[in-house]
């Protein structure tokens, strides 16, 4: 198969990325700074998973999982309105999680070969 299915071979790891755990309040969805930092854009983990399985990955678990500090929630903007104890919250409702091992179903294996194939996906 051509290197380009390489990074997808059975086995590896999918991805790391920013998810949430639960809801954000609203400052922090509004925040520019909390959006550059992937936080308020950030999937809830359970979706995250779901949108993985559902593009015909199969046995996909959570490797790795990492807190985000409440220091970086102290940065956000509105955040000196916000009790301490309640920004150790939110900052407990983000986590970076590296998702693996993937094992491809065969029908996109076979679909994404015959596409390299045609020149349709480079």
């Amino acid at each position: 198969m051509p290197s380009r299915i390489a990074g997808l071979k059975s086995g590896g790891n999918f991805s790391s990325d920013i998810v949430t755990l639960k809801q954000l309040p609203e400052f922090v969805m509004e925040s520019l700074e909390a959006y550059i930092g992937c936080v308020a854009g950030a999937s809830l983990k359970d979706d995250y998973l779901a949108l993985i399985a559902d593009a015909g990955f199969e046995d996909v678990q959570v490797l790795k999982e990492t807190g985000f500090p409440a220091e970086m929630a102290q940065q956000i903007p509105g955040a000196e309105a916000v009790p301490i104890e309640e920004l150790q919250d939110i900052a407990n409702f983000v986590a970076s999680i590296t998702v693996g091992p993937i094992k491809l179903c065969p029908f996109i294996i076979g679909t994404m070969a015959a596409l390299i194939l045609l020149g349709i996906v480079l």
